[in-house]
């Protein structure tokens, strides 16, 4: 469940409002936003009333996963003001930032480490990056490693380990979509 794709019945378009300035200048975002909190929780309290010992997880793309302090990534919820990804990190196991980039140079690499950072020092958190063939045409930035290779790949979990290897809240990284796994099964990744 991914709150930003969320469509009204019937509507092609998202309902999140990306140039809506976030949570800050959007009721509706902040009602979505409001809405998948309660939806963790409701997934939560089936856990615990049937004794699983089932673990809740949850992905978000990076630019949901940021505590800087603006006001854009800020929500009161339950009587409480934080940013939002706090609110949803205290209700998971573990939370999966999916940080896109299309770059393996040593610029893209930082910035690709760096926008982890927030979820990493907060709570569980593993990084997912996106290996998969873009739709149509080439990828945009910040898409998808699917040109990089293997090799790209590499590099940005080497980079990870190294920068967040030794915090308890990272939990590795990982790959969506290599080598088409969850695709057609052809291997078509360079």
């Amino acid at each position: 469940v991914e709150p930003h794709r969320a469509r009204p019945a019937g509507r092609r378009r998202p309902a999140w409002r990306e140039r809506g300035g976030g949570l800050a200048g959007s009721a509706r975002n902040r009602l979505l936003a409001r809405e998948y909190l309660r939806l963790l929780d409701a997934v939560r309290a089936e856990i615990v009333r049937n004794g699983s010992v089932a673990k809740l997880g949850a992905t978000l793309p990076w630019w949901l996963a940021r505590d800087d302090g603006e006001a854009k990534y800020v929500l009161r919820f339950g009587g409480v003001r934080r940013a939002w990804i706090r609110h949803v990190q205290a209700r998971l196991d573990l939370l999966t930032v999916a940080s896109y980039t299309t770059g393996v140079s040593r610029d893209d690499r930082r910035v690709a480490v760096a926008r982890v950072a927030d979820a990493v020092e907060h709570g569980p958190t593993e990084v997912l990056f996106e290996t998969g063939k873009p739709r149509r045409g080439r990828p945009r930035r910040d898409e998808t490693l699917y040109r990089r290779g293997l090799g790209g790949l590499e590099a940005l979990c080497a980079d990870l380990t190294a920068r967040y290897g030794d915090a308890p809240g990272f939990r590795g990284c990982g790959a969506h979509e290599y080598l088409d796994a969850f695709a057609s099964g052809t291997r078509r990744w360079p």
